[in-house]
């Protein structure tokens, strides 16, 4: 039988480290049950609460710790202390060793997550989709090397890091710290999209809100790599009217081959194909299919976002109703969109009201509420109610910063499937 992945040479440096010096602690990634060996995690676990108490820390505290807890037997006694703390001979290497013992456990947490999903690929009447979803998701967090709770300083080093870097190298006059979108407007009320935070763009039928994420999408693609998942149209219609608005060639023109400018269509041809984008036409999408493919993306393209046309449609049957099952769905994604740091755009249906009263707040959003609390924004957009060629789009939500008062323009383009910046 083959054994489980463990490292116990690893395991008992780790201890013996900290038995020379306890504060090394703050700087390792292991928790309890990284330990294969149940007793080493027991000792570990000991000298973590130690330190959180701010007590002084060594042998002869942890040996009557563990004793106070009564688990002094079933650690060894105090002679297994005793033998870590001659493992190593200085605690310099404690990293290194943590790493060791961290891998083995990340390879075991696979393990016992494929053991799992095979048993339920043995129960018909297990809820397959639930499942996969399930184990993508725990894979993935071994794949991102994701832990539990951190000192709060390590967030703050981080943001350290980031304001710093931007302090030394601060954003060019009408540049966005985002990835922008390419209209003017837009980005300047929002500073781009951004990385782990959802979008939601929402409209009645009609109005053109998948043309504008997919020119958003290209716009995007100028500048970072990112993927679209078009659940709704073919891929071949949509990248035509992105060269229909590149070129300047009606989409009819291209269908009846009688575009009056060959070579425009070729520049464009070959301007697009060079853009850093994916697409995706399988409409038998689910959110767990989706976060693998975005976790194979993010590691074999770097791409840094994605757009989702749309929710409803993914192929999840999560629920019993319409209510459950968007909430479901609304949750899963922004997981995705926070666990793999990608900013995702989504787009949305509207309810009967909304789309009765060309709406134009949160509550026009259809399905459950839960959508309204995951998205990091929320954007509606309407019909101009005095220019036909007009569209408007309008913040419900915007979770950081203050809420945009009033919304922007945006104008539809003569005879072409595609929006530009209002001039004014």
């Amino acid at each position: 039988m083959i054994e489980e992945p463990r490292n116990i040479e690893a395991e008992e440096a780790v201890i013996g480290s900290l038995l020379i010096n306890p504060n090394v602690i703050n700087k390792l990634p292991l928790t309890m049950d990284d330990f294969y060996v149940h007793r080493n995690g027991i000792i570990y676990k000991t000298i973590q609460k130690l330190r959180r108490e701010n007590k002084k820390i060594d042998y002869l505290v942890i040996t009557d710790s563990i004793e106070a807890d009564g688990k002094l037997d079933e650690v060894g006694g105090s002679q297994y202390l005793m033998e870590l703390s001659g493992k190593v001979p200085s605690s310099i290497h404690a990293e290194a060793y943590a790493e060791l013992v961290f891998d083995a456990s990340r390879r075991r947490g696979i393990l016992r997550t494929l053991s799992e999903l095979s048993k339920v690929a043995y129960d018909k009447s297990a809820d397959i989709d639930t499942a996969i979803s399930t184990a993508i998701s725990q894979l993935a967090n071994k794949a991102n090397i994701q832990g539990g709770a951190v000192p709060v300083s390590e967030f703050l080093s981080r943001l350290y890091d980031v304001v710093s870097e931007k302090h030394e190298h601060p954003v060019n006059p009408g540049n966005v710290s985002g990835i922008p979108s390419g209209f003017i407007d837009f980005d300047e009320k929002t500073d781009g999209f951004h990385r782990g935070e959802e979008t939601i763009l929402t409209a009645e039928p009609g109005l053109g809100k998948s043309l504008l994420a997919f020119q958003m999408a290209c716009n995007m693609a100028k500048e970072v790599p990112g993927v679209v998942y078009e659940l709704e149209m073919s891929g071949q219609a949509v990248v035509k009217r992105q060269i229909a608005n590149m070129a300047g060639i009606p989409t009819r023109q291209m269908d009846r081959g009688t575009m009056e400018n060959w070579t425009d269509f070729v520049r464009c041809w070959e301007e697009a194909s060079n853009l850093k984008l994916f697409l995706s036409e399988d409409t038998r999408l689910t959110t767990a299919t989706l976060r693998a493919d975005l976790a194979r993306l993010r590691e074999s393209h770097g791409i840094q976002w994605f757009v989702l046309d749309y929710l409803s449609l993914l192929k999840d049957r999560f629920g019993r109703d319409d209510i459950e099952r968007t909430a479901w769905l609304s949750s899963e994604v922004h997981g995705i969109c926070k666990d793999l740091q990608l900013a995702g755009l989504v787009i949305h249906s509207m309810n009967k009201q909304g789309v009765r009263e060309n709406g134009g707040s949160q509550a026009d959003l259809s399905g459950s509420v839960r959508v309204i609390y995951d998205a990091d924004q929320i954007i509606v957009m309407q019909q101009d109610k005095k220019w036909d060629n007009q569209v408007n789009l309008i913040w419900t939500k915007l979770r950081e910063g203050e809420l945009p008062k009033g919304g922007i323009s945006l104008v539809k383009k003569p005879g072409l499937p595609a929006f530009t910046n209002k001039a004014f």
